[in-house]
Parts: structure tokens; C-alpha cells; sequence
């Protein structure tokens, strides 16, 4: 007879949360992802566009955006089997207002809930490599799109399902589909 080990992937809630609080990380495929300080252009693009999207969002009541947060994948409520810290993350309004009513300890745990839209701002010190498994983690995981803004070459790549588009400096950041009306020229975030 012959047994299969299984190997659970992630860990208990409880130690999840105490090791965010000692350093924050993120938990992809079972690797452990150091998250490191960040430069001020870094900053200033995530702050940028927190600003823009904020007050669109409160304009449109289209939903919520977050900043450097955790979003967690879970099997139970007591196991975290991934998670990630985007730069920038967006909930539309009906699956935000879903979670918020229906899960009631929601404030004492990392989101629980899969975002709509992730944006990740290329660093210096970010390889490629590390990008683009942060970009399939977010995917494979359920996110609907992900934006990929690069200061240093000045463009953005939108990715989505099958899809890639690639942006240039010229172009502008939009999404009619889940932010109807919003458009974020892409040079207005390197100036």
C-alpha cells in the first residue's frame, strides 16, 4: 500500500499575523517574500495615484482602493495559504460591501477577499523575475488585471486573463470595464 504525504501548504492565521507584525511578507507558492523599504519615486507614484483613484472612487462610488495592504488566500478562516502586499489594490463597491456584510470579523484579519485590480511600481532594486511572479501570483490567484507602472522606462504593462498591453509614457492608465470614466495619464506619474 502506498501513502501520499501531502504537504499543507501556508500556516495558522495566528502566526501569520505575528509574523506580519515582526516583518512584513508576502506568501507566494509557499516562498516566503520579504517586503523591503521602498525609494521616494516609488512613494510618490503609489501616492499619486492613491490620491486619484480616491477621489474618483468617492465621486463614482465604483469602490475601495488600498495601499501596500495584505490580501490573504485562505482555505479556512484559521489558514492563510497565500498572500501578497500590492503597491496598490482595488475592490469594486458590490464585492466590497459582499465581504464587509457577510464577513463579520473582517476587521481583524488581512482582506480576505480577492481584488479586482492590483498596481505594482517597478523599483531599481526589482528584477524582472520577481515582478513577473508577483504579476502571475495576483492572476493565478483571481485578480482580474494587473498594472505593472515602471518609472525608470516610463511605461506600464495592463495585464488581464490571456492579454498584455504594453503602455508608453504618451498613453494613459484605464479600465472602462471597472473604472468607467477614470484615465491617469501615464507621464502626469513621472513628472
Amino acid at each position: 500500500m502506498v501513502l501520499d504525504v501531502v504537504t499543507k501548504i501556508g500556516m495558522p492565521m495566528m502566526d501569520f499575523l505575528e509574523q506580519m507584525a515582526k516583518e512584513p511578507f508576502e506568501l507566494i507558492g509557499n516562498e516566503r517574500i520579504v517586503k523591503f523599504a521602498t525609494i521616494a519615486e516609488h512613494s510618490n507614484i503609489i501616492k499619486i495615484l492613491f490620491v486619484l483613484f480616491y477621489q474618483f472612487l468617492i465621486q463614482h462610488k465604483l469602490g475601495e482602493i488600498f495601499q501596500e495592504t495584505t490580501y490573504a488566500l485562505n482555505d479556512t478562516s484559521d489558514w492563510v495559504r497565500g498572500s501578497r502586499i500590492p503597491d496598490l489594490m482595488f475592490y469594486s463597491a458590490a464585492k466590497f460591501n459582499y465581504y464587509t456584510q457577510t464577513m463579520p470579523d473582517w476587521k481583524k484579519k488581512p482582506y480576505l477577499l480577492i481584488p479586482d485590480l492590483t498596481i505594482e511600481i517597478v523599483s531599481p532594486n526589482d528584477s524582472y523575475s520577481d515582478i513577473n511572479k508577483k504579476v502571475m501570483a495576483d492572476l493565478n490567484n483571481g485578480v482580474q488585471w494587473v498594472w505593472v507602472i515602471d518609472p525608470q522606462e516610463k511605461n506600464a504593462v495592463i495585464y488581464t486573463g490571456n492579454q498584455i498591453l504594453m503602455l508608453k509614457e504618451s498613453d494613459a492608465l484605464k479600465n472602462e470595464d471597472l473604472l468607467p470614466g477614470l484615465e491617469i495619464l501615464l507621464k502626469s506619474l513621472f513628472e
